[in-house]
């Protein structure tokens, strides 16, 4: 199955395994189920996303883990990223994904840079979640406890 993620004419594809993409996302389960466009072309587009953001999805779900950064500028950079994977991860309705992002943000929040100091998430990545998630979500709670 090929995502397009982005406007054209600037949209990046990713090809990835369909049986992957159903059992994980039950939005590329719906898309792909039915008489729908993107079940013909086996093609679905997200217009409104980022391919950076999409592909360190893609490379959350293929390894379950991350990169692992070692300054504080990526540390705050990575907390930002994850928050925009989170929100993805919600849009797609991929619960394993969402889960495996907390454990991403935990695993950054446990690290420190050389100078020793703690790096919280910074503002810009605390929005990206209370702007784009629920109320109820749990990733509010932990943007809090963080």
């Amino acid at each position: 199955i090929t995502i397009r993620v982005g406007k054209e004419p600037d949209h990046q594809d990713f090809l990835l395994h369909e049986g992957t993409m159903y059992a994980r996302s039950e939005f590329f389960g719906r898309a792909m189920n039915g008489n729908w466009q993107e079940k013909e072309e086996h093609l679905v587009r997200l217009p409104q996303d980022k391919a950076e953001i999409f592909d360190y999805y893609t490379h959350l779900v293929n390894t379950r883990d991350r990169a692992r950064p070692q300054t504080k500028a990526s540390l705050r950079n990575e907390y930002t990223l994850l928050c925009h994977v989170y929100v993805l991860s919600e849009k797609l309705l991929d619960v394993k994904a969402k889960n495996a992002t907390v454990k991403a943000i935990l695993k950054v929040a446990n690290e420190s840079p050389t100078d020793g100091n703690w790096v919280v998430p910074p503002s810009h990545a605390v929005r990206v979640i209370y702007e784009r998630t629920p109320p109820t979500s749990p990733a509010r709670v932990l943007m809090v406890d963080l």
